[in-house]
């Protein structure tokens, strides 16, 4: 019977009002109602921030005000929802993200996607950064065009394999190639062409062939 009595009173020492919000600059907003300007905090629970012109329920205790919920906007301003602390989602099953038109993704300082199974979709996909990193036990590109353009590129790896029906290669300045041994073979013609040809061996030079022609 007391704790009924107790939860009476506390109960009628909050007034609640319908007002106007007047301006919200982040850490106060004021309110017009009947009884003129309150100046309130945003209550936890109401995560919309309010807006000029939005009609808003505020709860009245003693000299504490506090926005509970935006009940109504009038003008086509976008919604802001603010949490001022870390903030844990936690759901038993699917989460859906949709947009009309564009999804945008911000962080100070790390945005991390961690799962079993990461698919990225599009007609066109963009990474932009100054350094990016793929770190992989396997690699696999499937695609009808492959273009890359960079100012350096270094490749660091313990086996390079190539397979291609043809290979084409242009080189503008200069091709410098440094090997511990080289093979090159092909199965019909090997032609070197240039305006000065130098073949320099420090021990042996050896040419074998049915035929030699020289001139």
């Amino acid at each position: 019977m007391l704790k009924e009595v107790e939860d009476a009173v506390l109960t009628q020492g909050v007034i609640h009002e319908i007002g106007e919000t007047e301006r919200n600059d982040g850490s106060r907003v004021v309110v017009t109602t009947p009884h003129g300007l309150r100046s309130a905090r945003v209550a936890l629970s109401c995560m919309v921030q309010p807006a000029y012109g939005d009609t808003v329920l505020l709860a009245v205790h003693r000299a504490d005000v506090f926005v509970l919920a935006v009940l109504e906007r009038n003008v086509e301003a976008p919604i802001d929802v603010r949490f001022d602390r870390s903030v844990n989602l936690a759901i038993k099953g699917d989460l859906t993200l949709g947009a009309s038109d564009r999804v945008s993704m911000k962080s100070g300082n790390e945005l991390q996607l961690k799962a079993r199974n990461v698919n990225v979709n599009g007609e066109a996909i963009q990474i932009t950064g100054q350094r990016v990193n793929i770190i992989g036990k396997a690699f696999c590109w499937i695609a009808d065009t492959l273009e890359s353009t960079a100012r350096v590129i270094k490749q660091t790896a313990e086996l390079w394999s190539v397979h291609a029906q043809t290979h084409q290669r242009k080189i503008e300045s200069m091709e410098l190639v440094r090997v511990g041994h080289l093979d090159l073979r092909a199965e019909h013609v090997v032609n070197i062409g240039a305006s000065h040809t130098i073949v320099k061996s420090r021990e042996l030079v050896k040419i074998n062939g049915k035929q030699i022609q020289v001139g």
